[in-house]
C-alpha cells in the first residue's frame, strides 16, 4: 500500500524489521538521497525483495537495485519483473555484484526457495463458453440438471489442472458459480423470501435460478454491479423475520471434489460482514432495520461450513470482505472484530486469509483490521489484491 516515497519508508522499514529479521536504515527524505541496508542471508526469503520492489514507486526501485548484493542472487531467476529500462544497467551491477560479493552467488538454499503463489479467482465460463451454452440449454429444457452438472464438473477439473501444472500452490475453490458468488452465499444461508415456495432442505436448481432469474409465477431478486464493474450480483433481501439454515453444501462439495482429483485448495466463501452489508432489507421493513443486527444468526451457518471444510481436510480457509475497501462506519467495522472474534473457535488449527480487491483500503479500515481484527485473534492473514 504504497502512495509515495516518504510514506514508503516506515512501512519498509517495519517490514523487514519484523518480518525479515534484518536491518533496514531508511532516511526521511525522498530518494536519490543514498541509503543503507543491512542484509543478512541466509536467513532472509530473498524473494520478498521481488514483491516489495514491484510495488515501489521507480526512483525507489532504482535504490534498491543499487544494492548488488541483492541484485546478484535475485536478477539470474527474477529479472523478469523488471522493467526494460532497468536490465542493461542491471546486468551490469548483478555481473560486479556476483564477482565482487561471491558469498551471495547461487547456493542449494537460494534454489530451493520459492515464492508461493496464490490467484484470487479464474474465468468460470471455458475457453468455449461451454458454461454459457449449457446454461442456456437447461433453461430451455434441453437438457437435464445431469447433462448441466457434467459440464460444470468438467471445467471445474479443467480450472484445477491448470492452476495446479501453472505452480500455484494456493488454488482457490467454491470460485465457480452458475450465477455469481453473492447468490451462492445465500443459498448456504438459505436465506430465500418467501414468494419463491423454499420448503427447506438442499436448495436446487428450481429455486436458486428462480431466485436468478424469476420465473412464471414472481420475479427475480434485484441483480446490480459488484462494485461498479460489469459483473452482477443477486442482491439478498433480508429481514428481522428472515430464517436461515444450512441450505447448500456447495462449498465443501467443491473442496472433496478437487481433493479427490489430488489438489488441495483454499476454499473461498463470501465473508459475512461483507454479505449483510452487500444485502438490502425486504419490501416493508421498517428503515430502523440494521442488516448487521443478523451476524449472530448467520454465523453459526459460517460455523458449519468451517467445521465440515476442516473434516475434509481444509488447512485454509479464505474469506472474501471487499466491504473493506469502503469508507465504513465505526459499527461497521466493529462487526468485523466481532464475526471473527466469534468464528475464532470453529477455525482453530486453519490459516485464515481474509481478501479485499479493487480499491484501496481506506487508512481508518486498515489501521483497524490490521490492530484490532489480526492482532487479537492472532491467526489472520490480511491480503490485498491490486487491480
Amino acid at each position: 500500500h504504497i502512495r509515495s516515497t516518504r510514506t514508503f519508508s516506515d512501512q519498509f522499514c517495519y517490514y523487514f524489521t519484523s518480518h525479515l529479521n534484518s536491518v533496514v536504515n531508511l532516511n526521511s527524505a525522498c530518494p536519490p538521497r543514498p541509503h543503507t541496508f543491512c542484509f543478512q542471508p541466509p536467513s532472509v526469503p530473498l524473494n520478498v525483495y521481488v514483491i516489495c520492489s514491484s510495488m515501489m514507486p521507480s526512483c525507489l526501485r532504482g535504490t534498491l537495485l543499487s544494492f548488488r548484493p541483492i541484485l546478484a542472487v535475485l536478477y539470474p531467476h527474477h529479472g523478469s519483473w523488471l522493467d526494460p529500462k532497468w536490465r542493461s544497467l542491471v546486468r551490469i551491477a548483478c555481473l560486479h555484484g556476483t564477482a565482487k560479493h561471491s558469498q551471495y552467488k547461487e547456493t542449494s538454499w537460494l534454489s530451493q526457495r520459492k515464492m508461493a503463489s496464490h490467484i484470487v479467482g479464474y474465468p468460470r465460463m471455458g475457453p468455449k463458453r461451454e458454461l454459457k451454452f449449457a446454461l442456456e440449454s437447461f433453461w430451455d429444457g434441453k437438457s437435464s440438471a445431469e447433462d448441466l452438472e457434467k459440464v460444470a464438473a468438467d471445467l471445474r477439473a479443467s480450472i484445477w489442472k491448470q492452476m495446479s501444472e501453472a505452480g500455484i500452490k494456493y488454488i482457490p475453490s467454491n470460485t465457480f458459480s452458475y450465477y455469481d458468488q453473492v447468490l451462492d452465499t445465500t443459498a448456504m444461508l438459505g436465506a430465500v423470501p418467501d414468494r419463491y415456495s423454499w420448503t427447506g432442505g438442499e436448495i436446487g436448481h428450481s429455486t436458486y435460478f428462480s431466485i436468478a432469474r424469476g420465473n412464471a409465477t414472481v420475479p427475480a431478486m434485484e441483480m446490480t454491479k459488484w462494485f461498479d464493474t460489469n459483473y452482477h450480483f443477486i442482491v439478498p433481501e433480508l429481514s428481522p423475520a428472515t430464517k436461515f439454515s444450512y441450505a447448500s453444501h456447495k462449498a465443501v462439495s467443491e473442496y472433496k471434489e478437487a481433493k479427490a482429483l489430488g489438489v488441495d485448495t483454499v476454499p473461498v466463501l463470501v465473508g459475512p460482514v461483507s454479505y449483510l452489508l452487500l444485502s438490502k432489507a425486504a419490501k416493508g421493513v421498517e428503515k430502523s432495520f440494521s442488516l448487521l443486527s443478523l451476524l449472530d444468526s448467520i454465523l453459526p451457518i459460517y460455523k458449519e461450513v468451517v467445521t465440515e471444510l476442516k473434516a475434509a481436510g481444509a488447512s485454509w480457509i479464505q474469506f472474501d470482505e471487499p466491504t473493506l475497501v469502503k469508507d465504513l462506519a465505526a459499527h461497521e467495522l466493529a462487526a468485523f472484530s466481532s464475526a471473527y472474534a466469534a468464528l475464532e473457535s470453529a477455525l482453530s488449527g486453519l490459516n485464515v486469509l481474509i481478501e479485499t480487491y479493487f480499491a484501496d483500503v481506506p487508512a481508518e479500515s486498515y489501521k483497524y483490521v490490521s490492530l484490532v481484527l489480526i492482532h487479537s485473534t492472532r491467526r489472520f492473514m490480511y491480503f490485498k489484491v491490486f487491480y
